[in-house]
């Protein structure tokens, strides 16, 4: 069983609200979905969201996306990450994060190949732009991390506890192609000047049915560097600078 697991939320710090924020006319939930549901060899799309009545909103919305959406601790993103993966019996996770409507799918499917051939407990892909990197992990490995991580940023940052303990899982490291690979660009959505740059990459490259490659917002950037600056000082909220380090490579 191959499951993606979206998380998504309403009590964003920065942005509260983000994740429904309209982009081209659809919340950027849906747009998340769309393009999850391009990766080969996935067996379902689910998201997990908290137990926060502020976020029967999602629920509510998810259903009518035909998905399946499980619910757990707010604050304790590690335990939903994990309780949502028993539920749903899965063997190898894909986690994706809402805020991310231009994760790159085509990586996402090697990155899930390459997994389960080489066998690794975690596998990710160094250089991507920041908001299309996703990570792919054995359930073995996020029960272990269920187990023994216990400090605070451990239980917020999902991964953390793998990140800073190399010697007890096998880690695959691939690194984009050099045709992808700008760290430098920022297409998450974690602000408002975030959501500002995402929206017009939308407007200009989006059509209904069809969904934007990374090669095309890569482009659509490098063409406007005054879209690029504006979120271009947008510092990423992370667990440490390790884990920046480790990410943005």
């Amino acid at each position: 069983m191959i499951a993606i697991i979206l998380q998504a939320r309403m009590n964003s710090e920065r942005l509260p609200g983000k994740v429904m924020a309209d982009i081209a006319g659809r919340p950027m939930l849906a747009h998340v979905v769309e393009r999850l549901r391009l990766i080969e060899g996935a067996d379902a799309v689910t998201v997990a969201t908290s137990t926060n009545p502020a976020d029967d909103h999602i629920e509510e919305y998810v259903h009518t996306l035909g998905l399946r959406c499980l619910r757990g601790s707010e604050d304790d993103v590690l335990d939903r990450f994990y309780s949502a993966a028993r539920e749903l019996r899965a063997s190898t996770i894909v986690r994706a994060t809402a805020d991310d409507p231009l994760t790159d799918y085509e990586s996402l499917t090697l990155m899930v190949s390459h997994h389960l051939a080489t066998g690794a407990d975690y596998t990710c892909i160094d250089g991507l732009p920041r908001g299309a990197q996703e990570e792919v992990v054995s359930f073995q490995a996020l029960e272990r991390c269920h187990r023994e991580a216990t400090a605070p940023h451990h239980k917020e940052h999902v991964f953390e506890y793998i990140l800073e303990h190399p010697e007890m899982f096998i880690i695959e490291r691939l690194v984009a192609p050099p045709d992808l690979c700008r760290p430098e660009l920022r297409i998450t959505v974690d602000t408002s000047e975030d959501l500002e740059v995402v929206r017009l990459i939308y407007k200009k490259l989006y059509q209904p049915g069809r969904v934007i490659h990374l090669r095309e917002v890569i482009s659509f950037l490098d063409a406007h560097p005054k879209i690029r600056a504006i979120n271009a000082q947008v510092e990423q909220k992370t667990a440490g600078k390790e884990r920046a380090r480790a990410v943005d490579l």
